[in-house]
């Protein structure tokens, strides 16, 4: 049977009352800024928003991003987390910051500690496994409040996010459509991070806008659909989207992304976004 991971985003953490947006979190952060009026009418990315900030802003760095956990600490707890937590034999991925899911685990810090960004660590929830990816953790791919300094949130940790991620798989993306690539992977598939699962476990996406300005993960979906596309991997990933109310078809770009990258999209609608995301979390169960 194919491994199976959860990734889940701020969808889940905005079911509870109080969870902050990304439209109002950068004046909590610095309660000078605004956007300029002149950008106003821009679709700006929020990893360019973020740089703006830190660019014009009279505090350091390392302030913001204190002011940032500060801010989204939670935890969001909801019953929409709860059932979350209780699917077995699952691993989670998320770019949440906060540890919501872990309160209502055990847990323990577990892999390689790092400083800077987050590949290798993640929290146990059975630390007495032996299988690194059979035992359930919980990985914050993009960092979490614990560790301050493994949140990435603009361009400049974006990029330097994507060159670890590379780092972590030289070879391999340049291989692709050889048999030295199928032998790299079967050999020397390091077993040490989250990008792993990626490529040997089934992916449901929920709770995750999955914007285009999240560049590393469009970078692993795009590897990952070139060695789908040429029978290199087994695996499948599903977006599932919880919708509040009668299906649209606005999103009909967006899926057709998905449709090129080999993803599989569904949709999961209900009268309350609670009850969408519970279908979602039914659906999952099933496999």
């Amino acid at each position: 049977m194919q491994r199976k991971t959860i990734l889940y985003g701020n969808g889940l953490n905005l079911l509870t009352t109080g969870a902050p947006k990304w439209d109002n979190l950068l004046t909590q952060i610095d309660s000078t800024w605004h956007t300029p009026p002149a950008l106003q009418c821009i679709a700006l990315p929020n990893t360019i928003q973020y740089d703006q900030l830190e660019l014009t802003s009279s505090m350091p760095s390392p302030q913001l991003i204190e002011n940032l956990c500060d801010a989204i600490r939670g935890p969001w707890n909801n019953q929409v987390y709860k059932h979350l937590s209780s699917i077995p034999n699952v691993n989670y991925l998320t770019t949440n910051y906060d540890l919501t899911l872990e309160s209502y685990l055990r847990h323990t810090l577990s892999g390689k500690r790092e400083t800077l960004y987050n590949l290798y660590s993640y929290y146990s929830i059975n630390p007495h496994e032996n299988n690194l990816y059979d035992s359930g953790n919980i990985w914050h791919i993009h960092g979490d409040i614990n560790r301050t300094q493994s949140i990435i949130l603009g361009y400049d940790h974006y990029c330097k996010q994507i060159a670890k991620i590379r780092d972590y798989i030289p070879t391999f993306y340049t291989k692709i459509l050889s048999q030295g690539f199928r032998r790299k992977y079967d050999e020397d598939w390091k077993g040490q991070s989250w990008v792993d699962l990626f490529f040997n476990s089934n992916i449901f996406i929920i709770g995750l806008g999955l914007g285009f300005a999240e560049l590393d993960l469009w970078w692993i979906l795009d590897l990952w659909a070139r060695c789908k596309k040429v029978g290199i991997v087994s695996n499948e990933i599903t977006y599932l989207d919880a919708i509040c109310g009668t299906p649209s078809h606005c999103k009909n770009p967006f899926r057709r992304v998905l449709q090129d990258f080999r993803i599989t999209y569904r949709q999961m609608p209900d009268s309350t976004y609670i009850g969408a995301y519970e279908r979602c979390l039914d659906y999952i169960s099933m496999f």
